[in-house]
């Protein structure tokens, strides 16, 4: 997922496989969320869908 924010920043996130279902149904496109509970890691990787040097990791 890419998320954005009132700025147009933009920052990648991840779900882990397992939980992928439970974010599915309580994430929509265009809506606007406040997040907390996940983890920050450093964007690596060769693909990446943000400049963003960071990426959040969602938790249970």
């Amino acid at each position: 997922m890419v998320f954005m924010d009132e700025h147009v920043s933009t920052i990648h996130a991840t779900v882990r496989k397992s939980l992928v279902g439970t974010f599915e149904r309580r994430i929509k496109e265009g809506s606007v969320y406040i997040f907390a509970y996940f983890g920050i890691g450093i964007s690596s990787g060769y693909y990446h869908t943000s400049k963003h040097e960071y990426r959040l990791n969602f938790q249970p």
